[in-house]
């Protein structure tokens, strides 16, 4: 069973005329962004790529660029708040709600249920660690209809 994904980040680097996508071998880096400028490193597969584009579009929208954070006084520590948030918002833009609890009905394990919703282990583990309350219980209910109470 295929899940349809709404996001699409390659659609979406498609939609900015002033961002251009580089691929380069980076020697263990999954990508890297800066104004106008992303780069992917070659060796990813297709579902890597596509969530390390995410993430770094996702730096890119949150602002995490626009203050270089070696100008910073506190700068490990808010590289590290960037990476989290860039996580975060790629992950949330990538697993979609809906798609999250279809695919949570049957799938069997974790590299499954990543598998279906087209990401990595890594983004999915984000997307379900940074669920909200209500968005628990929207997924409780969902899993709740295979098995009623009666």
């Amino acid at each position: 069973m295929q899940v349809r994904l709404r996001y699409d980040p390659w659609i979406d680097l498609a939609g900015r005329s002033d961002i251009v996508l580089e691929h380069s071998n980076l020697d263990g880096v999954l990508g890297y962004s800066e104004p106008g400028r992303v780069c992917l490193d070659t060796g990813q597969r297709r579902m890597q790529a596509r969530c390390t584009l995410a993430h770094e579009l996702a730096h890119l929208d949150r602002g995490d660029l626009e203050v270089p954070v070696e100008d910073t006084p506190d700068g490990p520590r808010l590289a590290r708040r960037h990476e989290r948030g860039a996580d975060r918002l790629a992950a949330r833009r990538l697993v979609e709600l809906d798609a999250l609890a279809d695919a949570l009905r049957w799938a069997r394990d974790e590299f499954e249920l990543a598998n279906e919703l087209d990401v990595d282990p890594e983004t999915l583990r984000v997307r379900l660690g940074g669920l909200t309350p209500g968005e628990r219980r929207c997924i409780g209910r969902r899993l709740g209809q295979l098995h009623p109470q009666t």
